[in-house]
């Protein structure tokens, strides 16, 4: 109950949705609406502004979409009582459910923040929007592969979803490119290029999630660090100038096109917290992949400090 307030509260006061917009996005009444707003108010998270953790820090904000161009900055306050993780991904997760429309395509990377997104979610309406995953499978924790993100969002959302049954990287570009040749495959990639919304994770080049998977070996860590690689999005390498790296890994990856995803997406958003993330962040806002960003404050600040 608790979530079904603070995202009425943020869709109406922050993002401006009527109340009938956010009724359909609930599949309830707008009489409903009108109680979770009632709610909020005598809860405390809606005075003069909206009081919830996930509102934001205004001036970082403020500074972030100026510095970097985006459309919109998320900087959340983390406290003792709620995991940095938690907090950012339920303000990611209330960003989404505000600027969802009917039909349109999302696509989704993978790992521990895009799990915390869908955690978060309030269960919404919308039948007619597709979710597919930007890359093929990585990893052996099921709770954070690509696939298994889509469908979960895909199901918070009442949506469909189109699988992309393929390893996220192959042995060589050769088994790559064969493999790119089944119909399936190809349709469903060429989906997550011409995808309306990006919803993207970062992750710094020797992340744990990413370590985890054993996709990439020691030397191919040890090449793409001397490359200048800071981190990746949506598992393509960029320098920390947020150019995309040139080494071979990225002609063996079973992914969507990111430039071309990029110059098709009404909005690409990259979610990530804590201050082991700062690089990249700034990496990826640096090279225009991104249009808003969610992320905590302390790798808000870190971001300044580069």
């Amino acid at each position: 109950m608790k979530q079904r307030v603070t995202l009425a509260a943020e869709l109406y006061y922050l993002y401006h949705l009527t109340q009938n917009e956010i009724a359909n996005q609930l599949g309830v009444s707008r009489v409903w609406v009108g109680k979770l707003l009632k709610t909020a108010e005598d809860l405390g998270f809606v005075r003069i502004e909206v009081n919830t953790l996930s509102a934001g820090v205004t001036e970082l904000e403020t500074v972030f979409t100026e510095k970097f161009s985006l459309k919109r900055a998320k900087v959340v306050r983390c406290t003792g009582n709620e995991p940095c993780l938690q907090t950012t991904a339920h303000a990611a997760a209330n960003y989404l459910a505000g600027i969802l429309r009917h039909n349109d395509r999302l696509s989704t990377s993978w790992g521990a923040t895009l799990a915390a997104i869908v955690t978060e979610l309030v269960p919404l309406y919308f039948p007619d929007i597709i979710v597919t995953p930007f890359t093929g499978g990585f990893g052996y924790n099921p709770n954070v592969t690509p696939n298994q993100i889509a469908f979960s969002l895909a199901e918070k959302l009442s949506a469909k979803v189109a699988p992309l049954h393929a390893p996220g990287l192959m042995a060589g570009r050769q088994e790559r490119d064969l493999l790119l040749l089944d119909p399936t495959i190809h349709r469903i990639i060429e989906e997550s290029e011409n995808a309306d919304i990006l919803l993207m994770g970062v992750g710094a080049l020797r992340n744990p999630t990413l370590t985890a998977t054993r996709a990439i070996s020691e030397k191919e860590l040890a090449e793409l660090s001397d490359a200048g690689c800071v981190g990746e999005i949506g598992m393509n390498f960029i320098d920390g100038s947020g150019r995309l790296v040139d080494h071979p890994i990225q002609s063996r990856l079973v992914s969507g096109n990111l430039k071309k995803a990029r110059q098709h997406a009404r909005e690409v958003i990259v979610v990530g917290c804590g201050a082991s993330k700062a690089e990249i962040l700034r990496a990826s806002m640096t090279g225009r992949w991104v249009d808003s960003v969610v992320t905590d404050e302390t790798a808000a600040r870190a971001v300044l400090n580069i």
